[in-house]
């Protein structure tokens, strides 16, 4: 490639097949590479860590392959990184922490493996990451918890251990916290009351135990809670009717006890309570009818 003074290249959208071509470093002043989209096989080149100018790279929904480049910590112009929906392998390089523009890391969809690296700690300006649908081990850093800036946090769908770190509640800034479908134990720490924005909140799919925390009914923006198919005891808490903007409640498939608050059928905004499989008992009739007046 000679475009040398090539700023945006936007391949995305096609049916294009093949690798990317190493003389892609040549390209010295891009800044926006698209590919996203198409049909790109073999592994990512190290040369395209050569191009120091980057600040967008898009690589997703393609067939690539092969490990991340631990080379990439040379993208220090970088701000958003997206390798999603691909075929790729290998861990997340440790290296990674050191992109200290990155805004936004989306790698969900691969077959990457190891663990959450310590150093995404050192990502001050990171606002999402993504690894969802991949087979991350090992635990939930507490690194994690210094990114005040995070917006959107999604780890689903992957080999996790371990407990949710009670320092998830420093994460102000969170809408969503998207944790379902690992082998996360222990209790839902009482920090998470401290998440005033957080809209969606899906732990599902779990083996977290102990009573649901009063302090979740401290999040007013809650639109979607998910607490399905853990082993989450004692009642539903009474004070659940302060989450006005709630609109599906999903509890089933625990071992709660008690009754249903009376008190839910206050939440004039809810579409979907979902809440079979557990020990309840008494009456929801009442609850019908106040959703139905």
């Amino acid at each position: 490639m000679r475009l040398t003074s090539l700023h945006t290249l936007d391949l995305s959208s096609n049916n294009l097949t093949g690798s990317i071509p190493r003389s892609i470093e040549n390209l010295s002043n891009l800044s926006i590479f698209d590919i996203s989209q198409n049909a790109f096989s073999n592994s990512i080149p190290q040369e395209i860590c050569n191009l120091r100018s980057l600040t967008v790279l898009f690589l997703w929904k393609n067939r690539l392959s092969g490990s991340i480049p631990s080379e990439i910590t040379r993208l220090t112009s970088l701000h958003t990184l997206d390798l999603s929906s691909n075929n790729l392998t290998g861990s997340i390089p440790h290296s990674i922490g050191n992109l200290s523009n990155l805004s936004m890391l989306i790698l969900y969809q691969n077959y990457l493996a190891g663990p959450i690296p310590t150093s995404l700690g050192k990502l001050g300006n990171l606002s999402m990451f993504d690894i969802s649908l991949n087979a991350i081990s090992g635990s939930i850093p507490q690194e994690i918890c210094k990114l005040r800036s995070l917006t959107f946090l999604s780890l689903r769908e992957n080999r996790l251990l371990g407990s949710i770190p009670s320092e998830i509640g420093r994460l102000a800034s969170l809408n969503l916290l998207h944790l379902s479908s690992n082998n996360l134990t222990g209790s839902i720490p009482h920090s998470i009351g401290n998440l005033s924005n957080l809209s969606i909140f899906d732990i599902s799919q779990n083996a977290i135990s102990n009573s649901i925390p009063q302090e979740i009914c401290n999040l007013r923006s809650l639109t979607v809670l998910s607490l399905q198919k853990n082993k989450l005891s004692g009642s539903i808490p009474s004070k659940i009717m302060r989450l006005t903007s709630l609109h599906t409640l999903d509890l089933s498939s625990n071992n709660l006890t008690g009754s249903i608050p009376h008190s839910i059928g206050n939440l004039s905004n809810l579409s979907m309570l979902i809440l079979y499989q557990n020990y309840l008992a008494g009456q929801s009739l009442l609850l019908l009818e106040n959703w139905a007046t």
